[in-house]
């Protein structure tokens, strides 16, 4: 196009948005060539970026193989081809850290998301799979593993890693945070009271204790807001716990500058119990004096409240005798941290994300499959979920290609026949 058809596109715009008043048109011109100033501005500032489209010179992708990707998952811990599976389920169990009912519930809810979807790019090949970014995502959980490490074994590159794990722990709190993560009912707390009544406390509803998390990625601006008495940036995360390792509480974010009784000021649990509004009156029995009002054990930085049982200071041998219990029972509020740091490694090593909402999601995800693993294995009664093919019925609806994905992994799990097509 020459200089002067130009012009006469650039008169028609103008002319388009004016009146007919020539300073009307002139200023609409003037308009029009400070916007083309803009655009070629913005052309040149974006040459030489990472993202630059389909132009000669990128560096092409790297031929991954997803197929045998998704073939090595399933041939280590599904089977393939009528052969059994070469890791066992105490295995499957120790890499996935969910046990293989847990997982197989995970990965049907998940089907619904688009996101996970296995689907078909431009050239007509397959991508990624979901049992590829749930394996992905849950090894970068398990293990504290950067997301180029899993690409070996998933065959994902770790951009999509990184984006998988952003959008499983995602799909992890929006889903199964109103059931697993909720405040405890009258029956849940009369339940726990009477577990902590069999160990020789009456009345209690669990352990509160506070633990932090090493932020390695925290923005220069946020180190004095962040950086607590060890001289690491970090966030504090509250816990409640009973003795079954089961988290009814878990509160995450704050800075790491703030002790245990400052996180208490901003607590939603401990906020909760000075309203009024928790716990519900549940009468029990201590040395024959009825009581109504349940409390929590916890260590000596907390106030001395009604609903806050700490250690005892005197000298007398019955005190002697309530410190040594009451510190020997509390520690359910530390064995629960260990337990975390140890299944879900990403919670002990120093975090790699760069913003906080990030870490306050991984580090619920985290809790939640906590309290899935640890309800699976107390044998609760839960929320009664679809049969296996009600649940792929109605992933047929929500995609085809999410069906097709599903049925292979129906018949490795539950020994049928796999569907040809």
């Amino acid at each position: 196009m020459s200089e002067s058809d130009d012009a006469e596109a650039m008169l028609a715009v103008a002319t388009a948005f004016s009146n007919d008043d020539d300073d009307d048109i002139a200023t609409a011109l003037l308009a029009v060539e400070h916007h083309e100033y803009l655009l070629s501005t913005i052309l040149e500032g974006s040459e030489g970026t990472e993202r630059r489209g389909s132009l000669p010179g990128r560096s092409p992708n790297k031929l991954r193989d997803f197929s045998h990707g998704e073939r090595g998952i399933l041939r280590d811990y599904f089977g393939l081809d009528g052969r059994p599976p070469i890791y066992d389920e105490k295995d499957f169990e120790r890499r996935f850290r969910l046990p293989r009912i847990v997982f197989d519930r995970v990965y049907r809810d998940i089907l619904s998301v688009p996101y996970f979807q296995q689907r078909v790019n431009a050239t007509g090949e397959m991508q990624s799979s979901t049992l590829q970014k749930v394996a992905a995502a849950l090894r970068v959980l398990a293990y504290g593993l950067p997301a180029d490490e899993v690409d070996e074994y998933a065959r994902l590159a770790d951009s999509t890693i990184n984006e998988t794990v952003h959008r499983f722990t995602r799909f992890v709190v929006e889903k199964y945070k109103p059931l697993y993560l909720r405040e405890p009912t009258r029956a849940d707390l009369q339940r726990i009271m009477d577990d902590y009544a069999e160990a020789g406390f009456p009345g209690c509803m669990g352990c509160v204790d506070c633990s932090h998390w090493v932020w390695k990625m925290c923005p220069v601006a946020f180190h004095g807001q962040y950086q607590g008495k060890s001289k690491k940036r970090s966030i504090v995360m509250e816990t409640v716990a009973d003795k079954d390792l089961y988290l009814w509480h878990f509160y995450i974010g704050l800075p790491g500058t703030m002790n245990d009784l400052n996180v208490m000021a901003f607590s939603p649990f401990f906020n909760s119990m000075t309203s009024g509004s928790f716990p519900p009156p549940i009468p029990y029995t201590v040395n024959g004096v009825e009581r109504t009002l349940p409390y929590v054990l916890c260590d000596g930085i907390y106030p001395k409240w009604a609903v806050l049982i700490n250690t005892s200071d005197g000298e007398s041998e019955k005190e002697k005798y309530f410190a040594t219990c009451q510190e020997g029972r509390r520690k359910d509020a530390e064995r629960v941290y260990a337990y975390l740091f140890q299944e879900w490694n990403i919670l002990e090593q120093p975090a790699r994300f760069r913003r906080v909402e990030t870490l306050v999601q991984v580090g619920t995800c985290c809790a939640i499959l906590n309290n899935m693993i640890v309800s699976h294995h107390r044998k609760e009664p839960t929320v009664p979920q679809p049969g296996m093919w009600g649940a792929a019925l109605l992933t047929f609806f929500v995609s085809s290609l999410a069906f097709l994905d599903y049925l292979p992994f129906l018949a490795l799990t539950h020994m049928f026949p796999a569907p040809e097509y």
